[in-house]
């Protein structure tokens, strides 16, 4: 900014120092305005392009300027593309190289490459976890890379190779080899951690699944052949029940007939005990009336002397009377003869009369014993009639159970037939399963503690099976019972006060 004083000339020499002060300034200013932008844009700071006027070389220094300010600006745009596209994770975006020359060309093209040395490997890395992440299992890297990069393929290659290890270990369990080895790669790994208690248990359960399918086969064997024991017994059962029921209808039909003819033998028994008892009166009746009889033919008997007496008495007087009494004295003889005959009868019939109020009274006096016995026979009748009949209501009501019971035990027969069936099925499906849990292979620890678990097991099972009932010792008259059928009794003997009162009698 230094300048010529042209005050201190006059005339043309003022005029020369002025008009070099005015080349000076012309000639400055141009260099000040190249410098403020040189200085800017070494301070990283784009000023704006120049609007002013220059001519000559000044405005190809302007020209220069604006070119440089123009690729500056121009940089900045490409880099930011770069920044945004980093940004927006659109790692393909580049600096558009063509818009510079020369060295700035080969700084763009520097940078673009210093950027797809950069993204080609996260994109190796984006694709192999993209991969990974589908199970889809890449190649081992074999390309080389320098510093970290090399770091990041180790460690992709390591991932590949763990993974592949984890899925070859899940093949072999898939495979049903449980003895693989399941080992935690650091103390934060979780996944294998969680990888070895998931074979570990499913180790458990396979054994636990081995044990209870041995346990279920052969459960399901003695299940099958107690089913088959029941099933026979039941059938056993409901041939015995038909037998007593068919037993029990012909015993009912007895018992019904039965019941009949001590009903009638009720109705004989009460009308012979009636008539006893008329009989008993009448007996008593005629004895009186052949007593009075007897006590007439004395009567007549007596009559019958006191005419013969006076038929003796007639004939004396006939015979004193003489010739006059001869008339009178045969009259008196005949009446005599029939006096003496009524007398012999009037005897006859006297003994006759006497000997039947004898028997008669005889009659009586075993007809008046006979009354009693006739009656409680009648009583014991009846008491036979009502037991008959509570023995045909009890024989109904037992048939009617016997057949509920047949019906029972058919059931049971049915029922026991289809659990065997069943059975059989359970333990076809528990060998089945045997033979599927066989797919899995343990190692022999666990096939021991399996062995152990299931004796153990077996050896604590309940075992069911068919118990016949007990024979009863039966009494010397039901040795007789018929091979068809059963015997049944029905009362003990010296129970009923009744029975042993009919017996007595």
């Amino acid at each position: 900014d230094k300048r010529a004083n042209a005050e201190l000339f006059v005339g043309g020499w003022k005029q020369l120092v002025s008009g070099v002060n005015d080349t000076v300034v012309n000639i400055v200013n141009p260099l000040r305005v190249t410098a403020d932008y040189v200085d800017k844009v070494a301070k990283g700071i784009i000023p704006p392009t120049i609007t002013d006027s220059y001519k000559g070389e000044y405005n190809v220094i302007k020209g220069n300027l604006n070119n440089m300010v123009q690729m500056m600006n121009d940089l900045l745009a490409q880099t930011d593309i770069l920044i945004q596209g980093a940004a927006d994770g659109e790692l393909d975006k580049r600096a558009n190289a063509d818009l510079f020359v020369g060295g700035w060309n080969q700084l763009v093209k520097g940078v673009n490459a210093t950027v797809k040395n950069i993204v080609d490997p996260l994109m190796v890395t984006a694709t192999y976890v993209d991969r990974i992440s589908k199970g889809d299992m890449p190649p081992i890297i074999t390309d080389v890379y320098k510093g970290q990069y090399n770091l990041i393929k180790n460690n992709l290659n390591n991932l590949v190779q763990a993974t592949n290890g984890i899925t070859e270990n899940a093949k072999k369990v898939s495979q049903g080899n449980l003895m693989v080895e399941l080992k935690k790669r650091c103390d934060n790994d979780d996944l294998m951690e969680s990888l070895a208690v998931m074979v570990d248990k499913l180790k458990e359960v396979v054994t636990e699944v081995q044990s209870a399918a041995d346990n279920v086969a052969s459960g399901g064997q003695e299940m099958s052949a107690t089913a088959q024991q029941m099933s026979q017994g039941a059938t056993e059962q409901a041939a015995s029940a038909e037998e007593v029921s068919s037993s029990m209808e012909q015993m009912a039909s007895s018992i019904r007939q039965n019941t009949d003819n001590a009903m009638q033998t009720e109705k004989i028994a009460i009308k012979s005990a009636a008539d006893a008892k008329e009989g008993g009166i009448a007996v008593n009746e005629t004895v009186a009336a052949m007593k009075q009889i007897a006590t007439k033919i004395s009567i007549i008997e007596e009559i019958a002397r006191q005419t013969n007496l006076l038929a003796l008495n007639a004939a004396i007087e006939a015979a004193r009377a003489g010739e006059h009494g001869k008339g009178f004295a045969v009259v008196a003889s005949e009446v005599r003869k029939l006096a003496e005959r009524s007398q012999s009868a009037a005897g006859e019939i006297s003994q006759l009369s006497t000997s039947s109020v004898a028997i008669a009274e005889q009659a009586g006096n075993m007809l008046n014993m006979m009354l009693p016995d006739i009656q409680r026979t009648a009583e014991l009748v009846q008491e036979i009639s009502a037991a008959s009949r509570e023995q045909d209501t009890g024989a109904s009501q037992i048939n009617k159970a016997i057949q509920q019971l047949d019906q029972v035990i058919q059931q049971n027969a049915s029922a026991s037939e289809e659990m065997a069936s069943t059975t059989e099925e359970l333990s076809s499906q528990a060998e089945q399963l045997k033979s599927t849990i066989a797919f899995f292979t343990l190692d022999a620890g666990n096939q021991r503690s399996v062995q152990r678990q299931i004796g153990s097991k077996q050896s604590g099972t309940a075992r069911l099976a068919y118990t016949p009932p007990k024979q009863h010792k039966t009494e010397t008259h039901q040795k007789d019972a018929m091979d068809e059928g059963v015997h049944l009794h029905l009362g003990r003997a010296g129970s009923d006060r009744l029975d042993d009162e009919f017996e007595k009698f």
